[in-house]
C-alpha cells in the first residue's frame, strides 16, 4: 500500500509491487483447513465451482494467498489496482529479478564512477543553458554562411538564405551587449520637488 512512504496517501495507488514465493509450502492448521470451502463462477449459467481449501492447497497454493489478500483489500478500483501488483509464486524463483535487483549492477557501477568525477576538484561553473544554445546556434549560423558564399555551386544561393536566417534568429536569442555612449556618460539632473497643490 505504499504506507512507509513519505507521501502516502490512502486514495492514491503508491507504485509498491508485492512478489510472494514459495506459495507451495504454506502450511494451513486446525478446523479451516477441512471445513473452509472456495467458490467461483465460470460464468454460465449454474456453473459454480466449488473446491475445499485442503484441495485448493494441493493443486494452487498460490490461489489461496492471493484469495486471501483480496479480501483484506477494499472491493473499489483502487483495491482492484493494487491487487493485480500482488505477484504469488509456488515456487522460490520468479521472473522480477530486473526489478527486485535494480540498482545493483552495471547501472550502480556507472553511477558511482560518475559521482566520483562529478566531485573531482575540476568544476566546471555552471551554464545557463538557454545562452550557451543560443550562442552555439549562432556560431554554426556563421559558419553555415561562410561555407555558403566560398562556394561557388548553384545549390550554394539557397544555403545562404537559410543559413542567414538562421542567424538572425540566433542573434536575436543571444544576450545583447552594453556599449558605452555619450549619453550614459552625463549624469542626471536632480529632480525638482513637487509643490504642493493649495486647497
Amino acid at each position: 500500500m505504499g504506507k512507509h512512504k513519505p507521501d502516502y496517501s490512502r486514495h492514491l495507488l503508491m507504485g509498491d509491487y508485492v512478489i510472494v514465493v514459495n506459495a507451495g509450502k504454506v502450511e494451513v492448521t486446525g478446523n479451516p483447513s477441512a471445513l473452509k470451502t472456495y467458490y467461483r463462477h465460470t460464468g454460465y449459467v449454474g456453473h459454480l465451482r466449488s473446491k475445499p481449501q485442503a484441495e485448493l492447497l494441493v493443486e494452487r497454493p498460490d490461489r489461496v494467498i492471493e484469495k486471501a489478500v483480496k479480501g483484506m483489500l477494499p472491493g473499489t478500483r483502487l483495491g482492484r489496482q493494487m491487487f493485480r501488483r500482488l505477484k504469488v509464486y509456488r515456487g522460490d524463483s520468479h521472473p522480477h529479478e530486473a526489478q527486485v535487483n535494480e540498482g545493483t549492477g552495471a547501472r550502480v557501477a556507472a553511477r558511482s564512477a560518475s559521482q566520483t568525477a562529478a566531485a573531482s576538484p575540476t568544476k566546471r561553473r555552471p551554464t545557463y543553458g538557454h545562452r550557451e544554445e543560443a550562442i552555439a546556434a549562432h556560431a554554426t549560423a556563421e559558419a553555415l554562411v561562410e561555407q555558403a558564399q566560398i562556394a561557388a555551386d548553384p545549390v550554394a544561393e539557397e544555403v545562404p538564405a537559410v543559413a542567414q536566417k538562421a542567424a538572425s534568429v540566433a542573434k536575436r536569442r543571444t544576450p545583447k551587449q552594453k556599449t558605452a555612449s555619450a549619453t550614459t556618460d552625463v549624469p542626471k539632473k536632480p529632480r525638482a520637488p513637487r509643490k504642493k497643490a493649495e486647497s
